[in-house]
């Protein structure tokens, strides 16, 4: 056995794909987040131990054990829509382009621990000859946590961007430690945990020397930085929750019922399930409006026709809006734009009837699920559009008004609310509250309904602004400024609030049925102060990380190809 692990590989690549699994332990299904707070410790590593360019090996092994496993749910899609094989295709290599950014981060993390003085490694009796100066310690630890910002940023936003499962998203469910987002965004979470997993690595291995009788300094700054940090986040996360309910004090209140249909996805698009659709839709509604809410929400694309066209779709849509309430519904929509007839996932408010009052077209959609890339240049390439069709962006955000008190508010349509400046634009531009309208049948039965509901917990702790979130099937649910998620739970629609806590999210993530969720909401007076996050956005924290982080990677390259040249000189 000790002959096993004595084998560098064999060793390295164990450590690697055990940090891979304590990553996904740490997201949905299992939502373990503590385990986020010391995952990455043996993958960091294996970075002492191994040069940049092995390092970047094992990140790699790492990475694609953690997304192959976080992603499985796309393979749905091959019994939703897609080719089997076209699912399979896209699952890997998504997780093979997201593993790639951790490959970067420990090849660079291993370049920082050498060249900071903060690590040495003799392979020579398998022991540390030096865990360096206190300066080189601080500076790899304040550095390797930059990179990973830096990297994060850039996945979620490079061509389009990733924005998936950061890893202070992992931390949805610790509401105390997430408030620091309404600063930092979503990515001064997922700083703070990896300052700590540098800062419990580096005391290990001074727990391991002493251990040995081996001379170390007195000096350890790296875990009192971390605790100093840790505990600054929640001492203010603790001020912001305690102040929360004063702020609402004299807030203004909306009530609001959220309609999951549990439509099928085969059933959504063949023509001969219209008139069952819109019979559920008709049944959750009816019930839905003996509370007299001031807003009914139905998810994205749930009219089953094209909107405003269909001369029946008023009619429908009449029998809902009326008696002082208002009703939010999803659909496609024909714009003509330049003599040319295109396709919007759009929103539309309606009342009185079916006056539409305001409208929405998604601005962020799904490539290679709404459009094929290039296919607005190139429109050949229409032809190949998993929907049959493309889709064309919406280009600003709207501002619509709901209930007795004409409360402003913004829609996100799908993915959107994965996207901090999307919530962020909303908010800045005058909404107070949120709606997400989404359609998540197409994963029915897996975890990524839940996955995709714990991030708009933060676009809410960001702005410090509460959320609706109607879906198809998957998470419907009211989501408080400060994080705290009232969900749908059960098939007669009873309501619950529940805590934050881990474990009782499997089941309500990964079971859909039809219902509905009625709430009122509490959103704060005209002219609140904005957080910083919604004054200046990622400018706080991301952005800057990300040009220290590209300077590195520079700094990085340029000395390899300079050692090259030296060579061949």
């Amino acid at each position: 056995m000790i002959d096993f692990f004595r084998n560098s590989k064999i060793s390295h690549s164990i450590l690697s794909i055990t940090s891979g699994i304590l990553l996904y332990l740490a997201f949905p299904p299992a939502c373990m987040s503590q385990i986020a707070w010391f995952a990455l410790v043996p993958l960091l590593y294996v970075a002492i131990r191994t040069d940049g360019k092995q390092s970047f090996r094992y990140g790699l092994l790492c990475g694609m054990v953690f997304w192959l496993l976080n992603l499985s749910w796309l393979l749905m899609l091959g019994k939703t829509g897609a080719p089997i094989a076209l699912a399979c295709l896209g699952w890997f290599f998504l997780s093979l382009y997201c593993a790639g950014y951790v490959a970067v981060f420990a090849g660079c993390s291993s370049f920082v621990l050498k060249h900071t003085g903060s690590s040495r490694y003799s392979d020579a009796g398998n022991d540390y000859v030096s865990i360096g100066a206190t300066a080189g310690r601080l500076t790899s630890v304040l550095l390797i946590s930059v990179i990973w910002v830096g990297l994060e940023y850039i996945r979620s936003t490079f061509l389009t961007g990733f924005s998936w499962n950061q890893l202070g998203v992992s931390q949805f469910t610790s509401l105390v430690i997430i408030q620091i987002a309404g600063i930092s965004g979503v990515f001064g979470v997922s700083m703070i945990i990896v300052l700590a997993n540098i800062a419990i690595l580096f005391t290990g291995i001074r727990i391991s020397r002493i251990m040995r009788r081996q001379k170390i300094g007195l000096i350890s700054l790296e875990p009192t930085l971390a605790l100093i940090v840790i505990l600054g986040s929640f001492i203010f996360g603790l001020f912001v929750i305690k102040n929360s309910s004063a702020k609402n004090a004299d807030a203004q209140r909306i009530t609001i019922v959220a309609i999951q249909p549990c439509i099928e996805q085969c059933k959504k698009w063949p023509d001969r399930y219209e008139l069952e659709i819109c019979e559920t839709l008709k049944r959750q509604t009816e019930y839905a409006l003996l509370s007299r809410p001031e807003l009914l929400v139905w998810p994205e694309t749930s009219l089953p026709t094209i909107f405003p066209n269909n001369p029946y779709a008023a009619a429908y849509l009449s029998q809902f809006a009326t008696n002082g309430s208002q009703l939010l519904f999803g659909a496609l929509e024909e714009g003509v734009v330049n003599g040319k007839t295109n396709l919007y996932n759009s929103s539309f408010l309606v009342a009185d009837g079916c006056r539409v009052m305001s409208g929405y077209r998604k601005r962020h959609l799904v490539p290679f699920g709404e459009y094929v890339p290039l296919s607005y240049t190139f429109t050949m390439l229409e032809k190949i559009a998993p929907l049959g069709f493309n889709c064309y962006p919406g280009l600003e955000t709207v501002i619509m008004n709901a209930g007795s008190n004409s409360i402003p508010f913004s829609a996100l349509i799908c993915f959107e609310d994965a996207y901090g400046y999307l919530a962020r634009q909303a908010v800045k531009k005058g909404a107070r509250f949120l709606i997400n309208q989404t359609n998540d049948a197409w994963f029915d039965g897996t975890c990524a309904s839940l996955q995709h509901m714990s991030h708009c917990v933060f676009r809410c702790v960001e702005n410090s602004v509460p959320a609706v979130r109607c879906a198809n099937s998957g998470v419907t649910c009211f989501i408080t400024e400060t994080g705290i998620v009232d969900i749908l739970r059960d098939e007669v629609g009873n309501e619950q609030a529940i805590s934050n806590n881990g474990y009782s999210w499997i089941k309500s993530g990964a079971i859909s049925f039809e219902g509905f969720k009625l709430s009122e909401i509490r959103v704060s007076a005209y002219g609140k102060k904005m957080n910083l996050y919604t004054k200046y956005g990622d400018w706080m924290l991301a952005l800057p990380c990300t040009v220290l982080t590209t300077i590195i990677l520079a700094y990085i390259a340029l000395r390899k190809l300079s050692k090259r040249h030296c060579a061949k000189a």
